[in-house]
């Protein structure tokens, strides 16, 4: 998935820019994991950054379910025990990646998928977030699980719909002429505990058409139920759909974008949500560092990097008319700033057939700052 733009502001000194590498996250990751292996609790615990958000897990161990049964912040005054409660699940990263910076995803039986985002503080990679993966926001609790383990439990619907020849046709029309490279769709689609199938959300597609066609053949689908321990659960899955023209799959699936769009007049009324290769900015300040203050309090945080997401929809003009935070900064002040700054910026329109669309994309800015003096400097990865 390419969901968001990643707006990066470094803060430089006399060592120059600081911005930290993926392969310091990708570390801190597999030692994570491994300390959960290794049932290391205090290990465990080296890794958080608290406080940090706990977006809603299952437990095998009915003790974990009473004291974490919904999202929460965790802090210094259950950090432990929470800690203890990571040491009870066979946790492993998944093969599906995220190529959010500072994500993975990781999986442990009966299929769980989570999502673990990491922060840099003092230069070291700590968790900032566990959860659910796919979640739109800490309301959206239902546990999201690996397709594959949904699979053996099909007992109607194909899971690779057929597509007539003429809707064929139209959706590689309509790819092409929004410059997207093969047509698909990402769906997260839920079942409830009977197998049957409740909502589907559109989470990315290459175009109305592609997104309209899966969303209605997942309907059909049914399942045997589902059971999390001895109970039977609704659940979600977070399923792609690739046009048999498109490019090969890659070895690893990319997974969607961990903390997607929220329900900001998207799936719901027609609004499309694309990649962001599928948008251009055409104006607009891009490089948004925080304020003076911001800076300042960054840096008694001991903290290297700050992160905000945002939704963006544009109207048919390409005005930007809604800015949601989807992941704040921390810093109110900063959010408030990225918000305003977003809301004047334009957008190239978009249209199938003529037709004009309204859209919706999305942003990522990580400001990252170490040491007291130096200018700011900026860059851009798409």
């Amino acid at each position: 998935m390419r969901f968001v733009v990643v707006v990066v502001v470094a803060a430089c000194s006399g060592r120059g820019a600081t911005f930290p590498k993926d392969t310091y996250i990708k570390r801190a990751a597999t030692d994570f994991v491994d300390a959960i292996a290794r049932k290391d609790v205090a290990g465990i615990r080296t890794f958080f950054r608290m406080p940090f958000l706990y977006g809603g897990m299952w437990f095998a161990d009915p003790e974990c379910t009473k004291q974490f049964p919904v999202p929460k912040k965790i802090d210094d005054t259950n950090s432990e025990a929470f800690a203890r409660c990571l040491a009870t699940l066979p946790l492993r990263q998944s093969e599906r990646v995220d190529p959010v910076f500072g994500f993975i995803v990781a999986t442990y039986d009966p299929g769980i998928e989570l999502e673990v985002g990491f922060g840099f503080t003092d230069g070291l990679a700590r968790m900032r977030f566990i959860g659910y993966a796919g979640r739109r926001d800490l309301g959206d609790g239902i546990p999201t699980v690996d397709p594959a383990v949904l699979e053996p439990l099909r007992v109607a619907g194909d899971r690779t719909p057929a597509l007539t020849p003429e809707t064929t046709t139209a959706i590689e029309a309509e790819s092409k002429e929004l410059a997207v490279k093969g047509a698909y769709a990402w769906l997260k689609v839920c079942i409830d505990a009977n197998g049957d199938v409740t909502s589907v959300h559109a989470r990315e597609a290459s175009s109305p058409l592609a997104r309209d066609t899966y969303a209605a053949a997942v309907q059909s689908w049914k399942f045997q139920p589902f059971k999390l321990g001895s109970q039977l659960s609704p659940v979600c899955a977070l399923e792609r759909f690739v046009h048999v023209t498109a490019p090969a799959e890659p070895t690893k699936q990319p997974s969607p974008v961990m903390l997607p769009l929220p329900n900001v007049g998207g799936d719901d009324d027609g609004v499309l949500h694309v990649s962001s290769d599928a948008v251009k900015r055409i104006s607009g300040h891009k490089l948004i560092a925080p304020a003076d203050s911001d800076k300042t309090e960054i840096q008694k945080l001991g903290i290297d990097e700050v992160r905000a997401q945002f939704a963006v929809c544009f109207d048919e003009q390409g005005v930007v008319y809604r800015v949601v935070p989807i992941e704040p900064s921390g810093l109110a002040s900063y959010d408030a700033r990225l918000r305003s700054v977003i809301g004047t910026w334009r957008y190239r329109p978009l249209s199938i057939g003529g037709k004009p669309l309204k859209v919706c994309t999305g942003v990522t800015f990580i400001y990252s700052q170490r040491g007291g003096g130096g200018h700011n400097m900026g860059r851009v990865r798409l």
